[in-house]
């Protein structure tokens, strides 16, 4: 820390004291560090001035100086909670698969206001902040308040809080005071997500940047039923269970089903038990979830196969939107913004024939797009529908 405090040419020290302040906890060393740096300044100041970024303005300086303590600050969190800093690890992943196919750039971060629409753990808003944001807000509508407050809420330059998108803006204050705002895997899951996008113009400034990983619905997972399918190693969907049927006997896939009741009940509980069918296994629930598209595929059935509220729409306890690609981009664009980039990730599965002809007739890159990084700007003036 005493070295980076020495790189600093021009810094606040008032600003630079308030935020330390904030991050004691984590450093109970930067104190000394802060006088060791005071009483060497004097030789720093005699150094000849260096050209480029050294010669910024004390505004710039100081946002340097944020940046590398940020990103200490949330690698001492991450060593305090392993957990989460494997999360962070994942966001940060997940940011630059974004970077490298276009849809983020490293201005859109850099010294910026960042809101993070619906944070969950706050695992983006940390890496948001280690990619050189100046501020992140962090909102989700099911925030662990206290855990988010002993986590992501002591790292300086974050706010967390319990509440909608909506809800932010009502404050006045907000409106036109971010730069960017980011949201990860968010967009299938809101019943209201153009009065959400609505709410995303208000919240930017003039010319700020939208930027959504959007989770696909129609891709072979989109169920997010994953205590039968998920991704492996070679980009493909795969079943995650015990094929009972080929052997048919129940019995085979029991421990499987009850680690899906364990740990993802929303999605199978003791009423798929009931439902099963021994002797009947290409008819039982058990068997239908078990292949790629099956929330598709088995429409006709979407009840039986499907009864759980989490696969449902438009209930009190409903978690999926069933948005189509074109309706998001649809959506985006009414809300008043200009897209800038579309960058579908196919996954390697082959849809079924069944899924391109009538009556589904779905396109296919809809299938295989198992989700979509989507770049939006504000537009200079709202949309007139309102």
């Amino acid at each position: 820390m005493s070295a980076l405090l020495a790189r600093i040419r021009v810094v606040s020290k008032a600003r630079a004291r308030r935020i330390l302040q904030r991050a004691r906890s984590h450093f109970p060393g930067l104190d000394e560090c802060l006088r060791e740096s005071e009483s060497q300044r004097p030789a720093v100041a005699e150094e000849p001035p260096v050209a480029g970024p050294a010669e910024a303005s004390p505004r710039t300086a100081t946002s340097t100086f944020e940046a590398a303590f940020f990103v200490e600050a949330v690698e001492a969190l991450g060593a305090k909670s392993p957990g989460l800093a494997g999360a962070i690890r994942s966001a940060r992943e997940t940011l630059s698969t974004l970077s490298a196919s276009g849809v983020t750039r490293g201005a859109d971060v850099h010294g910026k206001r960042v809101l993070d629409w619906e944070c969950g753990r706050g695992a983006h808003a940390a890496a948001l902040l280690q990619l050189g944001a100046r501020e992140v807000v962090a909102i989700d509508s099911w925030l662990d308040l206290p855990s988010a407050k002993d986590t992501i809420g002591t790292l300086p330059g974050v706010v967390c809080g319990r509440m909608t998108i909506e809800q932010l803006a009502e404050d006045p204050a907000r409106r036109g005071s971010f730069d960017l705002i980011f949201a990860n895997t968010v967009t299938e899951h809101l019943p209201s997500l153009p009065a959400g996008f609505q709410r995303c113009f208000q919240l930017l400034s003039p010319d700020g940047v939208l930027l959504l990983n959007h989770d696909n619905y129609y891709q072979p997972v989109g169920s997010h039923d994953h205590g039968f399918l998920f991704y492996d190693c070679h980009n493909q969907v795969v079943f995650q269970g015990v094929r009972c049927w080929e052997e048919n006997d129940c019995r085979r896939s029991s421990e499987h089903r009850q680690k899906i009741m364990r740990e993802l009940p929303w999605t199978w509980d003791p009423g798929m038990e009931d439902a099963l069918s021994p002797g009947q296994c290409r008819a039982c629930p058990y068997f239908k979830r078990a292949v790629p598209w099956a929330h598709l595929l088995s429409q006709p059935e979407f009840r039986r196969v499907f009864p759980q509220p989490a696969f449902s729409t438009g209930y009190p306890r409903s978690s999926l939107n069933k948005l189509t690609p074109f309706q998001l981009r649809q959506f985006v664009i009414e809300a008043g913004f200009d897209l800038e980039a579309w960058v579908p990730r196919l996954i390697a599965n082959e849809p079924p024939e069944e899924l391109l002809r009538p009556p589904f007739a779905f396109h296919r890159e809809d299938l295989k797009a198992s989700t979509i990084g989507v770049r939006a700007r504000r537009g200079s003036s709202p949309p007139s529908y309102g």
